[in-house]
């Protein structure tokens, strides 16, 4: 017999509903916990950006070369590598021109569906104008890349700075039937 009532509450997210990176989408050399990615390649989140605006955040926690964006559930041999091809990926890279990271910086990352740039990136919660994406195609997932250093993600709440008016954190999609 199944169960038709639940003692938790309707807000209160299940283990199943937590977003997380995906301990499956992720490259052969990645290491990735819950929240925390090092190593060297790509890892993707366990759910696509559904919603019509989304935010997540990304903090540095050993600096090195990386990368933070979004990208279409790529094939394990695509995760090896680096994100931001422009194609099934899109994404700001550690090392581009005017950018300077530190430790504990923190990169936030807003994906709207509406509106342009669709995907927006923010320093310490300045947003970072001249690295805006216009126009982004296909279903896609938080997504980082990393080579030789660490970073943890903050996916719902909690962030460090607050998201764009508009945005919040990223919300795993229910099926309702």
């Amino acid at each position: 017999m199944g169960c038709l009532f639940s003692s938790e509450p309707d807000d209160a997210p299940s283990a199943a509903q937590l977003v997380t990176f995906d301990p499956a989408r992720h490259g052969p050399e990645v290491v990735v916990g819950n929240f925390n990615v090092t190593g060297k390649g790509s890892a993707l989140a366990n759910c696509a950006l559904h919603q019509d605006a989304a935010f997540f955040e990304v903090k540095v926690v050993q600096p090195g070369v990386f990368a933070v964006g979004v990208a279409r559930k790529l094939k394990p041999e695509d995760l090896a590598g680096p994100i931001g091809d422009g194609n099934a990926s899109y994404a700001l890279r550690s090392d581009a021109e005017g950018l300077t990271i530190a430790e504990n910086d923190v990169i936030g990352v807003a994906y709207g569906q509406c509106g342009y740039p669709m995907l927006r990136f923010f320093h310490n919660g300045v947003e970072l104008e001249a690295h805006g994406v216009d126009k982004t195609k296909g279903l896609l997932y938080p997504a980082v890349y990393v080579e030789n250093c660490q970073l943890d993600a903050t996916f719902s709440s909690g962030f460090s700075h607050a998201p764009p008016s508009g945005f919040s954190g990223v919300i795993m999609a229910r099926d309702t039937l």
